[in-house]
């Protein structure tokens, strides 16, 4: 239906819910509405029983009126009415409009008092189709797998069927046509209908050409066929690999991967089987079976390793590959589909120990600027428990043929260090250099061993800004303060870039960021900037002209900036003081006792041409100190600059000066003022004690305290500077404001922002730096603390802290951690403690998503039967080894529902690949894949994908696994032309006309296979709120949000949508640093009595210029109850309810009522006292 607004009062009669139902057919349709009357109203005409009404209804088709209508009474003995029904085909002879509209006009005493708006509707067309879903080219087990939307009247009942008729093979003796069974369409919307249909082909291995019609009957009118669709039934065969395997395999630490391509093995009734036959010629063959491969979109991932019981390899096995090599091969069999392939042999020798790469620090690229020679640290460290050796380097290529023999240094758990340097300059721009490392050990067999080579490319970083230009919208280079204007740059450059506008704003003095292009490597590439760069007039436009640079900034660093230039000019008839530098109000001076002269220069705009300036300073008592003028010198652009050097003894110190700048032109009356400034004359000094830092040792991101005395006469800003021995820089970590005086200044930071090999085991330097105007002092250098590896964080933990179960229907409950491992992957396993205290534990599943970031996830199915309080708490299992110790403890509830909303709800986290490689010859496909529980029945998953050279919106394939689960999948192909490009994605879940948003947004990246991508930030969400709300009768209480961000960036906005019924809470938080790439948003929902009983949901969305977009999170919900009464005294036994009167409340707490949703145990200050 149509639904009109209620409509403003006029003369105290209102028209309300004006409508037209249905607003979609092809029948009967009917408009009603109510009028609403004050007191006031009836006095106006007269007694209400006697008084004439009547309510008139319009009906226009493309703006012209085709039909009239009213009904009359005396008194306001009702007041909804309604006409019709009415047949547009019938009555008006109109077969099919979208155009059609309507209007309600209420008539008393005969006068019109109130009329609605114009309102659209009813949209009169039979039945059709918007979209049909299907893949063109399938594979023959695939066969038709399709989806159909519909437009139709609402509410039809019973709800309308569809099925297919197929015809195929094409052009062949055997062709045939048959129809698929009716299915009934399912409501997706207001008046619409979609369906999913799924036919079995697999009988036609050899494929061929098939074509299909939709056929569709709502029981009203004949059956209507769309199509036909065509589609082409592929064949398939497997294609088994090559074998991954070690050509040495010390077979204590192995893995071995075979990977088959058969796109039907993911699907449910599949059979892979691989088998690993290991062949030698002095035994039988060895032969290793697995069923259960690792699903990757498209592929089957067979893998063995030393962890397997019985173990493939021993140590008898060393002695025999002594007298000749092994070689394995896989046999792949899908008895299924009847499938079989087999991979080629790969020769490979067993050894007892193999040296280790564990860690290596080389760039991928370097980029080095003309003129200049760039010096690369580079380092590795190697595992061996057989002892130290030597490291073999070689760079070769191009004008470089470096070689060296590094000796380690001892790390202790059996790893060694090397660390060396090269210099590369202009000679090796634009070359491929290879990296060879060799290993060199007497106990290794031929006394080396080979790592695999890498690639360094050298690039060249150059950077000019050409020519730049502004123009109003005339053609000219001024105009008015709120005209549109166009900036223009030329710039050469050897590396895409970005390149920012800033404009100078004259009433605020400050450099304001405006928008950014990208620049691609190229020569006299012209950028265009259009925009209103002033947002309001001041007085400091007059006769002045703004200025204007660019900023280039290459992988997020800022690498070249283009001078300042002038303009536009704002149309002014007086002298303008462009600049007067120093800036400030009042000018600081700093004199010593031997006294100090400082530079004042000053930049006039005047269009009348070059005049005098002079400066004036005088004394406190009256007195001229100095009087000098200046002709000046030529700008161009009708701009001067005068200079002049102001002296000051010591005297002067502790002194106010006053400074008069008085310009002088032919054109001019007279002296004409330009600037008053007060010059304050002070001594400066500032001295550091002794430094200190605690504790003296840790990990580079933990936090530490530093400290140190400070004396100073002025105001001052204390820096922390921590030397980074792998930038070879100091690196200021933070900052604090110390007052004049003596103070003690403590800072609290880590050392590092990231991992610095170079750190490792040794003392870290730091000292402090205080500035203050344009003087800066330095404290002496200080050592501390030890570093020792890097401490794992916990980003991100995601779970429902109560779950709804209902008799009917069991929910599932996916606990989802995020942990960066800077030491490298641990296992995460979670311990679970149920309502009658069994203990469970179990490993949770790992996926990798780049840097040193993991995704763990456990998912465990909980029913009417599981009731009660779970405790549980996540760890990993070797917090020796990875530096630290994760440790999570939280509680949830198993709440039994009466009637269950049945609502969706994500199992797990979506499947897909953070960095997806390819080649430069041959692309690579991302597989999406989204598991959803839906016990109300199957609803359809869409896909949005977003980057540089993708925009599109799909929906995804669904297969149904039974029991109310479903899988969604869909699959995107990449090529080399995408490679360091990076796409977001959104997944958005629909089932009858709801949408629901049940992941997380994620972020993947294209790389070139051998290249070893950064990792990417996503925004990882640690969210606190109470999922049960508890409102006192005819009281209010507040949902506290308590939302952790751990993201690379401040600046980031949160923003927070909370809904249902009479509640839509939004608003945009900001951030508040609480800890290393960690900020905290909070936000307090107000709820009171009319909001019980009811459902909310949490909405939640990250912004951050960095991102491009919003960056959304899974919803999450909430419900309000009301809060049960308290046990009146005297009331026998323990009856489960909280009574207030037995709690002793020790200090004071505001405020005075509210609800206590997160613990902070590290602060006393929060701490309560209860007495029972």
């Amino acid at each position: 239906m149509f639904l009109s607004p209620t409509c403003s009062a006029q003369g105290g009669y209102e028209i309300r819910n004006a409508i037209v139902t249905p607003e979609y057919g092809y029948e009967d349709f009917t408009y009603s509405a109510e009028v609403w009357s004050s007191e006031e109203a009836a006095s106006e005409v007269g007694a209400v029983a006697v008084t004439k009404f009547s309510l008139k209804l319009n009906i226009y088709n493309n703006g012209e009126l085709i039909h009239s209508d009213s009904t009359d009474q005396t008194g306001m003995a009702k007041n909804s009415f309604s006409f019709g029904p009415y047949s547009f085909k019938n009555r008006f002879t109109i077969e099919e409009t979208e155009n059609a509209s309507f209007e309600f006009i209420f008539y008393a005493a005969g006068r019109a008092v109130t009329r609605t708006k114009m309102i659209p509707g009813p949209i009169v067309k039979p039945p059709t189709a918007t979209g049909v879903q299907f893949d063109r080219t399938p594979y023959f087990f695939q066969g038709i797998s399709a989806s159909a939307g519909f437009r139709d009247q609402d509410a039809l009942d019973p709800r309308p069927t569809c099925h297919l008729v197929i015809t195929g093979p094409l052009g062949t003796a055997e062709s045939r046509t048959w129809s698929t069974e009716d299915i009934s369409c399912r409501s997706s919307g207001k008046s619409a209908y979609a369906a999913s249909f799924k036919e079995d082909l697999s009988s036609y291995r050899s494929g061929g050409n098939f074509s299909f019609m939709l056929v569709y009957n709502n029981l009203k009118m004949e059956p209507l066929t769309f199509g036909p669709y065509n589609i082409t039934l592929r064949p398939y065969s497997p294609i088994a690999e090559s074998l991954k395997i070690d050509k040495s395999l010390d077979y204590t630490n192995y893995t071995i991967q075979a990977t088959v391509r058969d796109a039907s093995a993911g699907m449910e009734d599949s059979s892979p089987q691989g088998r690993l036959i290991v062949s030698h010629p002095g035994r039988d063959d060895m032969i290793f079976t697995s069923l259960e491969p690792e699903i990757r979109g498209d592929r089957a991932v067979f893998r063995w390793t030393a962890e397997n019981d019985p173990p493939l390899f021993n140590r008898s096995h060393v002695d025999l590959g002594r007298t000749a090599p092994f070689s394995a091969r896989l046999e792949y069999t899908n008895q299924r589909w009847d499938f079989s392939t087999n991979s080629t042999a790969v020769i490979f020798n067993v050894v007892e120990e193999i040296p280790k790469l564990i860690s290596l620090s080389i760039p991928e690229k370097v980029y080095v600027s003309s003129g200049e020679t760039t010096t690369q640290d580079m380092s590795a460290i190697v595992s061996f428990r057989k002892g130290p050796g030597e490291l073999e380097v070689g760079l070769r290529g191009p004008n470089m043929d470096f070689k060296s023999r590094e000796e380690p240094a001892l790390l202790g758990g059996n790893r060694y260090q090397y660390r060396w340097q090269i210099q590369f300059d202009d000679q090796h721009i634009d070359n491929n250099y290879t990296l060879s490392l060799s290993f060199l050990h007497d106990q290794l067999e031929g006394g080396r061993h080979e790592f695999n080579d890498r690639n360094i490319m050298v690039s060249p970083v150059s950077v000019q800004f050409l020519d730049a230009g502004v123009k109003s919208p005339a053609g000219s280079d001024f105009g008015l303060w709120n005209d549109s204007y166009t900036y223009s740059a030329e710039i050469d450059s050897t590396v895409p870039v970005k390149v920012q506008l800033q404009v100078y704003d004259p009433c605020s003095s400050d450099w304001i960021a405006k928008q950014t292009r990208d620049a691609a490597a190229a020569a006299a590439t012209m950028l265009n900037w259009t925009l209103q760069p002033f947002a309001y007039e001041c007085p400091e436009m007059a006769g002045k002209a703004a200025k204007y640079r660019f900023i280039a900034s290459f992988a997020g660093e800022e690498i070249a900036s283009s001078r300042a230039y002038s303009g536009p000019t704002f149309l002014g008839a007086k002298p303008a003081l462009i600049s007067l530098t120093p800036e400030g109000e009042p000018i600081m001076v700093y004199a010593s006792e031997e006294g100090t002269s400082t530079a004042i220069s000053a930049t006039v705009e005047y269009g009348a041409g070059q005049g005098q300036a002079t400066v004036r300073l005088m004394r406190p008592d009256g007195s001229i100190k100095m009087e000098e003028s200046s002709q000046g010198i030529t700008l161009g652009g009708n701009r001067y600059r005068y200079d002049w050097s102001l002296p000051f003894e010591g005297e002067d110190e502790e002194s106010s000066l006053n400074l008069s700048l008085i310009y002088e032109h032919s054109s001019l009356s007279g002296e004409y003022p330009l600037a008053e400034r007060t010059i304050t004359v002070l001594p400066v000094a500032i001295d550091f004690g002794a430094g200190k830092v605690s504790p003296t040792r840790g990990r580079w991101n933990e936090t530490f305290n530093y400290s140190v005395p400070v004396s100073s006469s002025v105001d001052a800003t204390v820096r922390l500077e921590v030397y980074n021995p792998c930038s070879h820089a100091w690196v200021e970590r933070g900052s604090k404001k110390a007052t004049a005086g003596e103070r003690q200044v403590n800072i609290s930071a880590p050392p590092f922002k990231s991992k610095c090999i170079d750190a490792e085991g040794t003392e870290a330097s730091y000292r402090f730096v205080a500035g203050f105007a344009d003087k800066t002092f330095e404290s002496e250098v200080y050592s501390g603390p030890t570093i020792s590896g890097g401490q794992p964080r916990l980003m991100s933990v995601d779970f429902e802290p109560v779950l709804l179960v209902s008799k009917d229907a069991p929910q599932y409950q996916s606990i989802k951690a995020t942990v960066d491992f800077p030491q490298g992957q641990d296992q995460m396993q979670i311990r679970i403690i149920g309502p009658d205290g069994t203990k469970e534990a179990e490993e949770m599943k790992g996926v990798y998503l780049g840097g040193t970031s993991y995704l763990y996830i456990w998912t465990g199915e909980f029913g009417a039967e599981d009731l009660g309080n779970y405790s549980f708490s996540l760890h990993n299992a070797h917090p020796m080894a990875a530096g630290g110790e994760i440790a999570f403890n939280a509680v949830m509830n198993v709440v039994l529902e009466e009637f269950s909303e049945l609502k969706p709800k994500a199992m797990g986290d979506v499947s897909y690949l953070p960095v997806l490689f390819v080649t430069e010859k041959k692309g690579a496909s991302q597989q999406f894949s989204a598991e959803v529980f839906s016990p109300a029945g199957q609803g359809s998953m869409t896909l949005n994908l977003k980057g540089a050279d993708k925009d599109k919106t799909a929906e995804m394939t669904v297969f149904d696994l039974g029991a109310g689960r479903y899988r969604y999948d869909y699959s995107e192909p990449f090529d080399a032309s995408q490679a360091g490009k990076s796409y977001a994605f959104s997944l958005n879940y629909e089932l009858d006309g709801q949408s629901y948003s049940l992941f997380n947004d994620h972020i993947m990246q294209v790389a070139l296979e051998g290249t070893e991508p950064e990792a990417i930030w996503e925004p990882k969400l640690i969210l606190e709120y109470d999922p049960t709300l508890y409102v006192p009768e005819g009281g209010k209480a507040d949902q506290l949000i308590r939302a952790t961000i751990n993201f690379s960036e401040a600046g980031g906005i949160l923003k927070l949508e909370l809904a249902g019924p009479e509640q839509d809470f939004r608003q945009d938080l900001a951030d508040r640093m609480i800890g290393i790439d960690s900020y905290l948003y909070q936000a307090a929902v107000p709820f009171e009595e009319k909001h019980i009983g009811n459902n909310y949901t949490i909405s939640l969305a990250f912004n951050h210029s960095t991102l491009g977009s919003d960056f959304r999170f899974a919803d999450r919900y909430m419900r309000v109850l009301k809060k049960a009464p308290l046990r009146q005294s005297g009331q026998p036994g323990a009856t489960g309810v909280f009574d207030e009167s037995l709690v002793t409340v020790i200090g004071n707490i505001t405020p005075a009522i509210g609800t206590i949703q997160a613990w902070d145990e590290k602060d006393p200050l929060h701490a309560l006292t209860y007495t029972l």
